[in-house]
């Protein structure tokens, strides 16, 4: 028996360790969540808004890394301690947010919380990558759709949860709180993990990490990043950026192991719906990264009303997801479910470029709605947050 593999006879035990899965993952849904709430009013604080939207692309950046480089890791060295490190790095990040601009060292404070933010992000890349990998090394392949379902759910009830009170935390405590209320939790997941999650078993035909293409994967996207990030300044890193793609691909290519497999896009389903998820990527990170700041900054409203805006955003997803996801089971009609779901998304991200000083709370809570609705639609089954 694998042994990690818990009798299937004993549920009792199998759900024990799958409570320190559970609390590492709800901590960093609650953490991405409530940071997306209080974010503006740290930017203000900080004097760094020309630089707030550092916060989420240094996250996005080194969860997306971490990602591609734990999941392999896992299955070299094993699953929990890569998991454990990953909750104790999200912690450790968590704590490193809170106390940006009081940091002693020679950076300011909206640096200083950017590079905190990237720190934050490899942890909660390692944990979205393992979390729901356990679930085929706990339970058998018949109970596995269950508690996948459970994750999901935990998953999904923190987003929301996060949102409204991570603003609520921000208007009535401060902004550094909706980071160190995270922080008890995360110290809970890493005693729970460490008592109750066995140790797995390690690769004996140790295979290879490709760090050259993680190295070239960085060098393309690091320069592109600046270069949008700093417009006009910056454009002279597209030229190195795209220099890095090509290499990036080429050695994508070569490698016995790669990052990406690159065959997988020869496929056309494959190609499209990559397309697809990329050009959604940016419409919901604008949504998410955005709107606060808009409603915050623009309509003078409280961070609480800006997190349960977002909250309507992401519960639509949600609930497009799973509605979709049970239609596209049922009737394969995948084409008019995504035809719907765009339009849907479409008509929600015209709503919101209306949204004025004048608006009522019933018309942005409706653009949140319809807006998430087809964000999820488009998804069935994937997380978007």
């Amino acid at each position: 028996m694998n042994a990690l593999s818990i009798p299937t006879t004993a549920p009792t035990k199998s759900l024990t360790p799958l409570l320190g899965v559970l609390l590492a993952l709800l901590i960093s849904a609650l953490d991405k969540a409530m940071a997306t709430a209080a974010m503006p009013r740290a930017a203000a604080e900080l004097a760094g808004f020309s630089r707030y939207p550092w916060t989420t692309t240094a996250h996005l950046l080194t969860s997306t890394i971490a990602m591609l480089v734990i999941a392999k890791m896992s299955d070299l060295y094993g699953r929990r301690r890569l998991y454990l490190w990953s909750t104790l790095i999200l912690v450790l990040g968590s704590i490193l947010c809170g106390a940006a601009g009081r940091l002693q060292v020679p950076i300011d404070g909206m640096n200083q919380l950017i590079f905190s933010r990237g720190i934050l992000g490899i942890g909660d890349g390692g944990i979205t990558a393992l979390a729901f990998t356990f679930i085929a090394d706990l339970f058998a392949p018949s109970k596995r759709g269950r508690y996948q379902g459970v994750l999901s759910a935990v998953y999904g009830l923190g987003s929301v949860v996060g949102l409204t009170l991570g603003g609520w935390i921000t208007d009535h405590w401060s902004w550094r709180w909706a980071f160190w209320v995270t922080v008890p939790i995360g110290a809970a997941a890493i005693f729970t993990i460490l008592g109750t999650v066995p140790n797995s078993p390690k690769n004996v035909q140790r295979g290879s990490i490709d760090w050259v293409g993680i190295v070239t994967l960085c060098g393309w996207l690091v320069p592109l990043l600046m270069a949008f990030g700093n417009a006009g300044s910056g454009n002279w890193l597209l030229a190195p950026g795209a220099l890095m793609m090509v290499i990036f691909l080429l050695v994508e290519g070569r490698a016995q192991e790669p990052l990406v497999f690159l065959d997988l896009f020869r496929n056309r389903k494959v190609a499209l719906t990559s397309v697809n998820l990329f050009l959604q990527g940016i419409a919901v990170f604008a949504v998410i990264v955005f709107l606060p700041v808009s409603l915050q900054g623009g309509r003078g409203t409280t961070a609480a009303t800006s997190g349960l805006a977002l909250s309507c955003v992401i519960a639509g997803i949600f609930s497009g997801n799973l509605a979709a996801g049970q239609l596209l089971s049922r009737t394969g009609r995948y084409r008019l479910i995504a035809t719907f779901g765009t339009g849907c998304a479409t008509i929600g991200l015209m709503l919101f470029s209306r949204i004025g000083v004048g608006t009522s709370a019933k018309g942005l809570f409706v653009a949140a709605i319809v807006c998430g609705l087809g964000f999820g639609s488009l998804t069935p089954g994937r997380r978007i947050v």
